[in-house]
């Protein structure tokens, strides 16, 4: 897959250089691991620790964890689920008649290919620089993801022995490509794709796109926030909507609230949209 993500760069690598990009563990839940798959060691991973290229989280069944790229993309990898960190890069593309500091991360575009080889994850793109392709493979094919949405995939073994995906693009659009011959899926906001196949022959996938009711997007959107907290089953599942703190008193010092980050942004952006939408398609029968 490598080689391929490096041949649709190769205009831009022609005058441009490739970093490594930085990968944070915002935030976990449960004892994490991430195993090499270049030398099989497996660590246990505590909240700050960095992410190599070719490790693969496993998070157990009580447990999920937050993954902050340095392009601003968050990956939220919930319970039950093994993500493998194929490559991360950032393209630093030369500025004739102008020094860029030691160390800098670039900001011209990024490469990210992940493999999710079990359970699920939601993938948070802020605004990405046109040079962008971050992508998620499973063993029925690749999804190139917009480079600004918000996109929620899973997968799994069936009891039935069918390998089963879902993928749900709340925010944005994405393109499917299946194994084999099959042909490229545009799918756009607002839309499921569930894509079954058999074990036994795995490039024979049945593609199904399914629509969403917009109260489910509003939903799972707003529910786009890790909580490490013990009572909570799920990141991904649904929250109740955080009851706002009454204003300051007169004379009391009034504390600054931190501004929110890109991919925060994004969510509560396409949220809003979405909610207005939904309100004038179904206006409140007493005019409200």
């Amino acid at each position: 897959m490598k080689p391929f993500i490096l041949l649709l760069f190769s205009v831009v690598l022609a005058r441009a250089e490739l970093l490594r990009g930085q990968v944070e563990l915002a935030g976990l839940k449960g004892a994490i691991t991430a195993k090499s798959t270049f030398d099989q060691v497996t660590r246990p991973l505590t909240a700050g620790d960095a992410i190599r290229e070719d490790d693969e989280l496993a998070t157990p069944s009580d447990g999920a964890c937050e993954l902050i790229f340095s392009n601003g993309v968050k990956v939220l990898v919930a319970p039950g689920t093994k993500l493998r960190l194929s490559m991360f890069r950032q393209v630093k593309m030369p500025l004739p008649g102008q020094r860029r500091e030691a160390g800098e991360l670039p900001n011209d575009g990024s490469l990210i290919d992940l493999v999710l080889g079990a359970g699920r994850v939601t993938v948070v793109c802020p605004p990405l620089q046109a040079r962008s392709l971050v992508s998620v493979r499973t063993p029925q094919g690749r999804s190139d993801l917009g480079r600004e949405g918000v996109y929620e995939l899973g997968f799994e073994l069936a009891s039935s022995g069918e390998l089963v995906a879902q993928t749900l693009v709340l925010a944005g659009a994405l393109k499917f490509t299946p194994v084999g011959k099959g042909k490229p899926l545009s799918v756009e906001a607002n839309n499921k794709l569930l894509i079954t196949s058999d074990l036994a022959t795995p490039t024979q996938v049945v593609l199904e796109k399914l629509k969403m009711e917009s109260g489910e997007v509003a939903v799972r959107l707003k529910s786009v926030v890790f909580d490490p907290s013990p009572d909570t089953v799920s990141p991904l599942a649904p929250k109740a909507v955080p009851i706002t703190p009454p204003a300051p008193s007169a004379g009391a010092s009034l504390t600054t609230q931190p501004s929110p980050s890109a991919s925060e942004q994004v969510v509560q952006k396409v949220t809003q949209e979405i909610l207005d939408r939904q309100s004038q398609t179904n206006p409140s029968p007493t005019g409200g």
